[in-house]
């Protein structure tokens, strides 16, 4: 009886030993110690495709490169494909609900004269210095957190998802599209000149128009406005425009 108990103990020992490599089954396999990829290689593309729970940073910089940091085992299987102009990134890890780690962080260092951002990930997208760059983000069939500080031309953003949206800054004009969607846009302390807006949504638009403030509610959402700007929104559905006091 020891000796089998003994085997026992020894099979589990190996089980686990094994499980902390690269090798490992997936949904067996230990993260492995954090590290950092630097990657300086890829094909050129005009939009960011991201996929899965990977986290983004934005980063103006001089020159187009990524950092990908994840743990050691996890890291070979975070994968770039170019499709059309599109570069998609994906977590290629099965049973992310199995293990307690931390999402694949990508750094995304840009030169790009307009950022375009198509994301599909649960994971968050943020910045920590100024955005200058005009923006587009269109977030889809997820859940996720957005928050970035801009000061640009012109900013775009959609959802036909449950994202929040927390911009702040300023920017000369913004569209926002909400298909369907119960995203939140938490843009009070975005100053925008121009605002278009059709809010197709459940959820609540929070915008802050200087000179003009366009669309249409055509659900149950509501667009709720700080500012004085000239208004032209139809109503319907309802939906709900209201003034908010600064």
């Amino acid at each position: 009886m020891k000796g089998i108990f003994k085997i026992a103990v020894y099979s589990l020992f190996v089980l686990l030993s094994a499980c902390d490599s690269e090798e490992a089954f997936d949904c067996v396999k230990k993260p492995g110690d954090i590290e950092t990829k630097v990657i300086t290689e890829f094909p050129e593309f005009n939009d960011l495709v991201i996929h899965d729970d990977i986290s983004l940073q934005i980063i103006e910089d001089e020159s187009e490169y990524f950092e990908l940091t994840y743990g050691k085992n996890l890291i070979s299987k975070i994968n770039f494909k170019l499709e059309n102009d599109s570069l998609l990134l994906t977590n290629d890890n099965f049973c992310s609900w199995a293990r307690d780690y931390q999402k694949p962080l990508l750094k995304w260092h840009t030169n790009k004269e307009s950022i375009y951002i198509n994301s599909q990930t649960t994971g968050e997208i943020f910045n920590t210095d100024t955005l200058r760059k005009n923006l587009q983000i269109h977030t889809r069939e997820i859940s996720n957190e957005i928050e970035l500080f801009v000061s640009n031309n012109a900013t775009v953003l959609s959802s036909s998802s449950i994202s929040n949206f927390h911009i702040s800054g300023n920017s000369n004009s913004m569209k926002i599209f909400s298909y369907f969607s119960d995203s939140r846009f938490e843009l009070g302390n975005f100053e925008v000149n121009h605002i278009s807006v059709l809010q197709r949504g459940f959820n609540d638009i929070i915008v802050h128009a200087k000179d003009s403030l366009i669309g249409s509610i055509e659900n149950a959402g509501r667009v709720l406005y700080y500012g004085n700007p000239g208004v032209k929104m139809v109503v319907q559905n309802g939906g709900k425009l209201i003034k908010l006091e600064e």
